[in-house]
């Protein structure tokens, strides 16, 4: 029997990569996207063991067209994925009173017209089977604006939208979306390391349907 596929999008040395790690140890296989092939090959050496396999694939976000290749080359390799998590961002220092329109069209081409690239790329897939779990990666920005990084404080407030409206539309579907929003820097100890955080994700995956939640705030 196959096992449930997680694909990452966004894995880096610290949230993707933990979140990777969370979901492998759940005993999933593992899809690694970003833009890095050489930091994805070393995770993959990392994360393939005890039976998980791991796929990866270098992805521009940004790019539609991209995205669709992408998850296509995927369902060839291992099949249509269970689980998407969308965590990549943009983080900048601009003013709200500095804020030009391309600088916020840049950052929400990546925190939440990527975000909606990937979705519509592995949802057809989840609609048919009636099961699916979209997670993205939140910010405590978008409940409380920084006015140092205005441009990542809009992008995770429109993302956080999104993620609700999601929740909204698709749970009568069998599909469930929420957002882990991460409300301060991960920590190399105590309880708001990496991996800490990443089990946020691995409980909203784990809910049952009568229990499903949009956000989980950590």
């Amino acid at each position: 029997m196959s096992k449930p596929i997680c694909a990452v999008v966004g894995v880096g040395p610290a949230m993707g990569r933990a979140i990777a790690r969370a979901f492998a140890a759940e005993g999933l296989d593992l899809v690694l996207i970003a833009r890095d092939k050489a930091k994805l090959e070393q995770y993959a050496d990392e994360l393939a063991r005890d039976g998980t396999k791991v796929h990866i694939e270098q992805m521009d976000t940004t790019d539609g067209t991209s995205v669709e290749q992408t998850f296509a080359r995927v369902r060839e390799a291992l099949g249509e994925p269970d689980v998407l998590v969308y965590n990549p961002a943009v983080l900048k220092k601009e003013a709200p009173s500095e804020l030009e329109p391309r600088s916020l069209t840049d950052t929400l081409g990546v925190m939440l017209f990527g975000a909606m690239h990937c979705v519509r790329s592995v949802l057809p897939g989840m609609r048919k089977r009636a099961t699916g779990t979209i997670l993205f990666t939140g910010g405590g920005f978008a409940i409380d604006p920084s006015t140092t990084y205005s441009s990542h404080s809009l992008g995770k407030a429109a993302l956080r939208n999104y993620a609700h409206s999601l929740f909204l539309e698709l749970k009568e579907h069998g599909v469930h979306a929420g957002t882990v929003t991460i409300t301060r820097p991960v920590e190399d100890s105590g309880d708001h390391t990496a991996d800490a955080v990443a089990q946020c994700y691995v409980e909203l995956y784990k809910q049952q349907p009568s229990d499903w939640a949009w956000e989980t705030i950590k």
